[in-house]
């Protein structure tokens, strides 16, 4: 692994970022190991070319990040905790500047194994969550910096233009499609750009079959049947083509005719006919409503797929198209609210549709999802594919056109507010100012600002699913109160649940006898690192102010923490330590140092990057890390050896390793020697060694203090004798014991300076000669192990060990039993804004951290409530699976609702739930919604469709979206259906013929 560009890799540049670790004064030259000094910043073979400063750094990602994107602009996927970590180092920006400078957040060469799977970026993964993008010329630039691990290969992407806004975007995830032949059900899977067209798609298939480039082909693709394509210049997000569709070639055959003849297939609404079993009066209306209305383009000779076989209007699966699940719980939820579906069924929308309006979507979502609405109540269906309405959903809102998992309630949020718009009654939006409150009746003050919104806002949905809030702000400084009233679609509601979190904590004391210790830490869900050290030092009775908290991975220091960093960085999954380090003084005469174990890899030499192929030693890691504490100054190679002895002395014995060496000629040990030496340059030295030509009695380093509370003896510690002088004070191999050349303690492993990532770094080298070494603040050692010592003297099972602190036992508080009105109170209970989030107070003229209340004025026919379990941050997502306790019927929401004079019952039942299922790293939504005329609760899980045996199932820690219906809203319906001639669209939503269809055919 490479730290920067090689040789012919990037030209040398002015100043450098600290890349080095340790290295010695060398006959009187002190080289510092930054990297400062011209020798460091040499570009000769070999030699890695230090980066720019961090600032000059930061200011050139800066300049090509803010560079425009165009159509076909490459792009690179990069980690995005690699990157977090580079962001730390630079102080790109002020949530980093904390560990700005410091060695411990160098990030080292890229490294993307985290997001890749067999070389190949992994399914499911979200951007600057677990991925982040980065223009080529960051790439370039991030690359002569630091170089690339060979795990992996870099992964490029261009940008599209995708959906009727032509959005750019990077297609991180490109469509596979499953090309076939006619009557083969052999496939062969290609990947394809959104922004292709079907004629590529043809092309390709061509030559995946090795058909003549000038026979005539057509494609059909395939759902649930095979649909004939018509326009093949259309791309296929145009075509709702969708990654792992099956897309058969049909070739013409010598005649003229084709193979495979179009079926009678049922004509979809966008025909201007009538599903099948749609009574008379709303046949008519489709067809002139799709007469006069058209959204898009039809491109193949059926719009939706799906089965044949006929089912209980109402009752129909949704096809999962991949990650699709959350949609489909999203449409079963609304299409059995029956207010708003049987409003759209009976084709009572076709007249408001607004085509002009700029912030609708030319009546294309109501379109679309009437038209779905009516296949899923035909009675002809048991499961619809909603492909084009998901194309459609996906050309206005390009975060939903992908195949990644997304949130049922945001689609929900955009459905609704699409309907809306593309009906909103009002064609020319008036300028509307509201009065102040002043001290007018807060009933005065709402209905002034419900007046108001109507005049811009008047559309089914604002009648059915809009309600009003109060909003009080008081200043905290002058008292000024401000009182506004504004709309909502959703009660989103607070889980009031405690708001701490669990962390395993291991806790490595600085004793080496001691085993490290297992603490399983109650912490701030929202606190910082040194919340949690110093719960750590109150339960293992340290000082808080000797920990240092670092995140394992892969026998590394994937991240060392600063006490002042987010709790919110440690995900459940990270493996964390903490370690207690010396008190040796004065923060500023003391180094602290990272080790790493290291065995050399079978094949020793390997490509230092993507861009470098500079051949070096390739070293793997084992074991865990650990930290080290030594003086700044007066530090030898020999002290820094015995003090890292000294740590590792609980796994490490050297008894077995003080044994007779076999007998070799002066000239073979004379040739190990100088293999075996850390410098070349001392090869002579180490041959005078072997050969004998020592001083007796010389005196070396192995006596020099390491300053401060130092460690015990060396021998002392190991059990063994001290290892023996040594000639000029190298540390070859050789020894005398007991009259015969022996294995000292002091040849289990050489030291080396090594970067973050365990990577040799060589510029320098230690040298043991007894001089000072040069201390890099933030520097990492590597311990470079003799394989065959290695098994003799490391004892894998007792560094492993691991011991649980008794208080880990301690079973938890029993939950209370939450309610729905607990969720109402704490939503509205009293709270003060966030620095980042202050209220400009009118009086004041001065930004304030008013104090907040929320309060439900006005309460709509249709409630939607929005249970956040979902939190998002920088860093992570969570969920919480707290089971909240809600009412199916008789949900009274009068003690809640303050207008004093309503018109309406405010009692509510409940008539659908989206459920989600599973943590953030994978889930599935299902839907639970009770069908009307069957007064029956079904569970609807994508193209299935069950029976719910026992309404208990309802209330569970899953659900996440509740529908309710106001009971005096449902009795209008009923009146309104008992009042009708029965020739016009019922209570059930659904036509009369259909409703005659249910009778007979009964349960799913």
């Amino acid at each position: 692994m490479a730290l920067a560009g090689e040789s012919g890799a990037s030209a040398v540049m002015e100043g450098t970022t600290s890349c080095m670790s340790v290295s010695c004064i060398d006959e009187g030259e002190a080289m510092d190991i930054s990297g400062n000094s011209e020798t460091a910043q040499s570009s000769g073979d070999g030699c890695i070319v230090p980066p720019p400063s961090g600032d000059v750094q930061k200011t050139e990602v800066k300049a090509m990040a803010a560079l425009p994107m165009s159509v076909g602009d490459t792009f690179f996927v990069i980690d995005a905790r690699w990157l977090s970590k580079w962001k730390s180092f630079v102080g790109y920006d002020s949530a980093s500047n904390s560990s700005m400078g410091l060695e411990t957040d160098n990030p080292g060469p890229i490294d993307n194994s985290p997001i890749c799977e067999n070389g190949v970026l992994r399914t499911n993964l979200l951007c600057d969550m677990h991925y982040s993008l980065v223009h080529l010329e960051v790439w370039n630039s991030l690359v002569a910096w630091y170089g690339v691990a060979d795990i992996v290969s870099p992964i490029t992407r261009e940008v599209v233009m995708i959906g009727t806004c032509k959005k750019l975007m990077v297609e991180v995830y490109r469509h596979e499609l499953k090309l076939c032949e006619q009557d083969c059900e052999t496939f062969v899977c290609k990947d394809f750009s959104r922004s292709d067209t079907l004629e590529e798609v043809c092309r390709v298939a061509r030559e995946v079959f090795q058909y003549p480039a000038d026979s005539k082909c057509r494609l059909w693709t395939y759902m649930t049947d095979y649909e004939l394509v018509t326009n093949m210049s259309a791309t296929l997000d145009e075509a709702h083509v969708n990654s792992g569709d099956r897309v058969m070639i049909e070739r013409q055959q010598p005649d003229g005719s084709w193979p495979r003849a179009p079926e009678a297939q049922t004509t979809s609404a966008s025909n201007g006919n009538s599903s099948a079993g749609s009574g008379n009066t709303v046949g008519q209306a489709r067809s002139a409503y799709s007469s006069s209305y058209s959204s898009t383009p039809s491109f193949y000779s059926s719009n939706y797929p799906w089965s044949s076989r006929s089912s209980t209007p109402g009752l129909c699966g949704l096809s999962n198209m991949g990650n699709t699940c959350f949609m489909n719980s999203a449409l079963q939820c609304m299409s059995n609210t029956r207010l708003l579906s049987q409003y759209l069924l009976a084709d009572r929308h076709v007249e408001e549709i607004n085509t002009e309006n700029p912030l609708g979507m030319q009546g294309q979502i109501a379109h679309s999802y009437t038209r779905l609405l009516k296949d899923m109540w035909s009675g002809s269906h048991s499961v619809v594919s909603p492909r084009e309405f998901k194309s459609t959903v996906g050309r206005f809102a390009p975060q939903f056109s992908g195949y990644a998992q997304h949130d049922s309630q945001e689609l929900l949020a955009f459905l609704l507010d699409g309907l809306h718009e593309d009906l909103n009654r009002i064609r020319k939006k008036p300028y509307v100012e509201l009065a102040d409150s002043s001290d007018r009746s807060d009933k005065d003050v709402a209905n002034e600002a419900w007046v108001a919104h109507h005049r811009r806002n008047d559309s089914v949905i604002v009648d059915m699913f809009q309600g009003q809030f109060k909003s009080r702000l008081v200043c905290p400084t002058c008292q000024k109160v401000s009182v506004t009233f504004d709309p909502f679609m959703f009660l989103s509601l607070p889980l009031p649940v405690k708001k701490t979190r669990k962390i395993e904590v291991t806790l490595v004391l600085l004793d080496p006898k001691t085993h490290p210790k297992s603490f399983i830490l109650t912490v701030p869900k929202y606190g910082q690192v040194k919340d949690m050290l110093k719960e750590l030092a109150k339960r293992s009775g340290t000082n808080f102010e000797q920990l240092v908290c670092a995140d394992v991975y892969s026998h590394r220091f994937h991240k060392v923490f600063a006490v002042s960093d987010s709790l919110s960085q440690i995900s459940q999954q990270d493996v964390i330590f903490a370690y207690e380090l010396e008190d040796m003084g004065e923060s500023d005469d003391v180094v602290t140092m990272a080790v790493y174990h290291r065995e050399q890899d079978p094949v020793h030499y390997t490509s230092r990057s993507y861009y470098n192929s500079s051949a070096q030693p390739s070293f793997s890691l084992f074991g865990f890390p650990f930290f080290i504490t030594v003086p700044r100054l007066k530090t030898t190679y020999r002290s820094l050896h015995e003090k890292v002895m000294w740590h590792v002395s609980r796994y490490v014995t050297l008894e077995k390793c003080v044994v007779a060496r076999p007998a070799v000629s002066t000239a073979d040990e004379t040739s190990a020697a100088k293999a075996h030496c850390a410098d070349g340059a001392l090869a002579d030295d180490a041959a005078e060694q072997v050969s004998g030509q020592r001083e007796e009695g010389n005196e070396n380093d192995s006596g020099d203090s390491v300053g401060g509370d130092a460690p015990p003896a060396y021998s002392d510690v190991v059990g063994a004798a001290a290892p023996p002088a040594s000639t000029n004070g190298h540390s070859c191999s050789g020894s005398e014991a007991n009259g015969e050349d022996a294995i000292g303690p002091r040849d289990l492993f050489s030291l080396s300076p090594a970067n973050s990532y365990g990577g040799t770094l060589h510029t320098t080298r230690i040298r043991d000669d007894g001089s000072e070494l040069d201390l890099t603040v933030g520097a990492y050692l590597g311990l470079d192990w003799d394989e065959s010592l290695k098994k003799l003297a490391y004892d894998d099972e007792e560094a492993d060990k691991c011991d649980s602190h008794q208080s880990n036992d301690t079973p938890d508080a029993v939950p209370t039993k939450i309610q729905l009105a607990d969720c109402l109170k704490l939503f509205m209970t009293e709270e003060q804004l966030g620095e980042e989030d202050p209220w400009y107070c009118p009086q004041c003229k001065e930004h304030r951290q008013a104090m907040k209340k929320f309060d439900i004025w006005k309460l709509p026919k249709v409630l939607v409530i929005h249970l956040k379990r979902f939190s998002y941050n920088k860093y992570w997502r969570d969920k919480l699976d707290t089971m909240v306790h809600f009412p199916t019927t008789g949900l009274d929401l009068r003690p809640f609702c303050l207008d004093p004079d309503p018109d309406y019952e405010a009692v509510y039942d409940l008539h659908a739930v989206s459920n989600h299922f599973g943590g953030m790293g994978g889930g599935h939504y299902t839907a639970y919604a009770k069908h009307h005329s069957k007064q029956a609760w079904y569970n609807f899980d994508d193209s299935n469709v069950s029976r719910v045996p026992d309404e208990s199932e309802l209330v569970s820690s899953s659900a996440y979206v509740l529908f309710y219906m106001r009971r005096d809203a449902a009795k209008e319906l009923d009146d309104e259906a008992a009042s009708s001639d029965g020739a016009s669209t019922p209570s059930s939503g659904v036509p009369a013929e259909d409703v005659a269809m249910d009778d007979e055919s009964g349960d799913l």
